[in-house]
């Protein structure tokens, strides 16, 4: 600025509102996502806001303004090739868990998507694992899930038993990623009364039951394993009382919050 000119007495600030189809470069505010189907339906809201269909608008990614937050929290679910198109299940569960965290306390979680072996994300804090069958454990995923522990991130690992009925699969699940973690050289400890993971945020003396009753939870610190298939509860998705629901997102909150803290 020459001594000639005044300085400003305000500031303009701008924006423009943009339709991509790819997450921009530069700083952006998403407001929503849309799947375009082509058959020239009207776009409306959402039937079931936690699984959009096509049409339908999609706020699932878009992160709120919240005050007096004293910390936040950034997921993704994994989507691994297998056997069968059983992974990830638990979506709707895990939307349900993310409402009730941003609702009820002052944490601030957001869903970042669905990853695939080879896509690195390093600001994501916290990966669920889940599904029935079996999957590929892949040189690729071993790699991945390995940076990602490695920069302190938290892997949540969760067999669905609540559709499978006789099959056995959950079974093959647990065997895959049993083959994962061996991978990854870590050693289970069941998780005690003790365990920060009972106590990030509200106090449990064990870990709550499951669909299926008590089932184990098992901990390496970095990555935890459940057998009690909270995401089905999360999602309200059995005929189960209220007490064990609240229970499984209380659980999903310490879990969360769990991941949150710095390592």
């Amino acid at each position: 600025m020459s001594q000639d000119e005044k300085p400003s007495s305000f500031t303009v600030e701008g924006y423009r509102l943009l339709a991509t189809d790819s997450i921009p470069d530069n700083s952006y505010i998403e407001l929503a996502r849309i799947l375009i189907s082509g058959d020239r339906k009207e776009v409306r809201n959402p039937i079931d806001h936690r699984i959009p269909n096509a049409n339908e608008i999609d706020h699932r990614f878009r992160n709120a303004s919240r005050s007096g937050t004293i910390g936040s929290l950034r997921y993704a679910l994994m989507s691994l090739p297998g056997s069968e198109d059983t992974h990830p299940v638990h979506t709707k569960g895990i939307m349900s868990l993310t409402r009730s965290i941003n609702s009820l306390t002052n944490y601030s979680t957001s869903l970042e998507g669905y990853l695939s072996p080879g896509e690195e994300r390093s600001d994501i804090d916290l990966v669920f694992l889940s599904g029935i069958g079996g999957f590929d454990v892949s040189e690729l995923l071993v790699s991945d899930l390995s940076k990602h522990l490695s920069t302190g991130g938290i892997l949540f690992g969760e067999a669905c038993s609540s559709d499978n009925g006789e099959t056995g699969q959950t079974v093959e699940f647990k065997d895959s990623f049993k083959q994962l973690t061996d991978s990854l050289n870590r050693q289970f400890e069941p998780v005690s009364s003790d365990n920060p993971i009972l106590h990030s945020m509200v106090p449990f003396g064990t870990a709550p039951d499951g669909v299926n009753g008590s089932g184990a939870i098992v901990s390496s610190g970095d990555i935890i394993y459940s057998d009690n298939d909270y995401g089905c509860l999360w999602e309200g998705k059995q005929n189960h009382s209220r007490t064990m629901i609240r229970d499984a997102i209380e659980m999903g909150m310490n879990i969360a919050v769990y991941a949150s803290e710095p390592r």
